[in-house]
């Protein structure tokens, strides 16, 4: 079938898509609880009040023999069983439905898988679903997500049982690795993504404050007694010292000579 998603247009595609969803979504929540439960026990059995603890927490015997036969089986087609499988293809040619179902109409955008479960459909109300035309139904069959969530489902089963040493971790391998990875698998491939809305981005950091200057009041002093002024003392400064007269130096006699009246300078 060159574009599967041709059918999602066609009328009754709504209604049709509706059925589908819903019916999916039954099985995806009841494996979801399945898990739950199972996870839930694994976690149960180890109380002391348990009467199944003794199993619980015992090594699993051939944890060897017990990986390699995980392996064996996970590679084998998994196929219904013989009367479920007649009961839904007789459905799907007459058109009247035998799943006891119910849905409001979804609109598109759909799902791959949905898109394909609607395909598969118009071929089948067509008559080109049967085994003449394999080779649209096994296409449509097959879906990307779900093979590369599965392939790494199986991937982790496979480490969780190497490592788990007593039964109670092995029993959570398979709750966690089988029965909720199934639920969660499907999910993503079948249902429709939620809508995530993004707010304003708001910053992780506040903006800085700016710096207030800090008024230190000074604690007044405890009061008491009134006290006098204490009078200032001044000391007035001390006057300079006056100068002492320098002598005079008697003349010597050669001076007096000379000074004297009517005596020349050359005598």
């Amino acid at each position: 079938m060159a574009d599967p998603g041709y059918a999602s247009t066609l009328p009754g595609a709504e209604a049709a898509a509706g059925l589908v969803m819903s019916t999916l979504a039954a099985d995806i929540n009841a494996l979801g609880r399945a898990a739950n439960s199972i996870e839930n026990d694994a976690y149960a059995i180890q109380a002391r009040y348990d009467p199944r603890r003794s199993w619980a927490v015992s090594e699993v015997r051939d944890r060897e023999g017990r990986l390699e036969a995980a392996k064996v089986s996970s590679a084998r087609t998994m196929l219904p069983p013989a009367e479920e499988a007649s009961s839904l293809f007789a459905a799907a040619h007459s058109g009247g439905g035998v799943l006891p179902v119910s849905g409001a109409p979804r609109k598109p955008p759909y799902p791959p898988a949905v898109v394909n479960a609607l395909a598969l459909a118009a071929l089948a109300a067509l008559g080109y679903a049967g085994e003449n035309a394999r080779a649209n139904t096994d296409a449509l069959q097959f879906d990307r997500v779900s093979q590369g969530c599965l392939g790494m489902s199986k991937l982790n089963l496979f480490q969780c049982l190497a490592a788990s040493r007593p039964n109670y971790e092995d029993m959570f391998c398979l709750g966690r690795h089988v029965v909720r990875d199934l639920a969660t698998c499907s999910r993503g491939a079948a249902m429709p993504a939620p809508i995530v809305t993004v707010s304003d981005v708001t910053p992780a950091d506040p903006p800085p404050r700016t710096a207030e200057p800090i008024i230190i009041t000074p604690v007044p002093p405890p009061a008491g007694p009134a006290r006098a002024p204490e009078p200032i003392v001044v000391t007035p400064a001390s006057p300079p010292p006056s100068a002492t007269p320098v002598p005079t130096p008697t003349p010597s006699i050669t001076e007096r000579l000379n000074t004297q009246p009517g005596r020349s300078p050359a005598g």
